[in-house]
């Protein structure tokens, strides 16, 4: 099998090493019946133990049954196939849990007998109900998933701004005229005028930076109309919006604000640095696998469903 399915495995066993009991085995109520093979109430509580140990299975969940069902379908696949699994790979499998979480063979098999289970009674339920059911996953789903570069190019480039190491930053000049909060009509109409003569003006070639000596009622007319530069959401949002829409070397028209009027002008926008890619790869690699994989899942599970025939009973 494939390390892929590794953590699975490796789930499952400490589960059941924790939390298998008699109680737990216990029970003989048919929920359902799978293409000819009962479901009992101690299979459902048996699955129940790998996915939350404090469950007690004493009422039956209609989604989770579903998932024993569709557990049931799967070994029911694998059997039909003739996929079987040696007693050569249960072993290295319980070595390489064992070994990797540091337990030793006499303490696994103290925890088994303690939770009213044989050694030999666990490498069989392991075999039958873990591992061939990793295996066959292994070759419909997990075996046919191939992610390649292009791939994984092209998600990058679709998602670069999530890869972005510092925010964009855009440096600005700007002409301001107050407009006050009790200014006139008349007052008002000045300020829309002197707008439209510095636009006209603009238009005609005169220098950004000479208009904005001239015109600009911000301490920043002596630096010729150098306003700063900002990052997305650092100024009012009359202006950061217009920014975000104006090209590089861009002039805009009039935008109002609470304080006045500002003639805006985009000198450089930096988009910042971005992660390269050779440094998240392996990142984006996982995320399309698990996404492939969860599809191929999906629809391998649908059509095994499809094909069964499954009646459940009343509980």
């Amino acid at each position: 099998m494939k390390n892929f399915y590794r953590p699975f495995l490796a789930f499952l066993i400490v589960i059941n090493l924790l939390a298998i009991s008699p109680s737990a085995r216990g029970g003989d109520g048919v929920l359902a019946v799978v293409n000819g093979e009962k479901l009992t109430a101690s299979d459902y509580r048996r699955f129940l133990l790998k996915i939350d140990p404090a469950m007690t299975g004493d009422t039956v969940d209609g989604r989770l049954l579903n998932k024993a069902i569709e557990e049931k379908i799967i070994v029911q696949e694998a059997s039909k196939r003739g996929i079987k699994v040696s007693g050569a790979e249960v072993e290295r499998s319980i070595k390489e849990f064992l070994e990797e979480n540091h337990v030793s063979e006499a303490d696994f098999e103290k925890r088994i007998k303690e939770r009213g289970m044989s050694t030999e009674e666990y490498r069989k339920w392991l075999r039958e109900d873990i591992i061939v059911i990793a295996k066959i996953i292994d070759i419909d789903v997990d075996g046919k998933v191939v992610v390649d570069d292009n791939e994984m190019r092209a998600y990058y480039e679709s998602n670069r701004q999530q890869y972005r190491k510092g925010p964009e930053t855009m440096r600005v000049k700007a002409i301001f005229m107050k407009v006050g909060s009790n200014a006139s009509p008349v007052e008002v109409t000045y300020v829309k005028l002197k707008a439209i003569r510095i636009l006209s003006e603009l238009e005609k070639g005169e220098a950004f930076d000479r208009l904005a000596g001239l015109y600009s009622e911000d301490p920043s007319k002596k630096y010729d109309g150098t306003f700063g530069e900002f990052k997305k959401g650092d100024l009012v949002p009359a202006l950061d919006r217009r920014l975000s829409e104006m090209k590089e070397g861009e002039t805009s028209g009039p935008v109002w604000t609470m304080e006045g009027v500002y003639i805006l002008k985009l000198v450089k926008r930096q988009n910042g640095d971005f992660v390269p890619f050779e440094t998240v790869k392996d990142d984006i690699r996982n995320l399309l696998v698990k996404k492939e994989r969860d599809q191929r899942y999906a629809e391998w599970v649908k059509v095994l469903w499809e094909k069964s025939v499954i009646e459940i009973k009343s509980h």
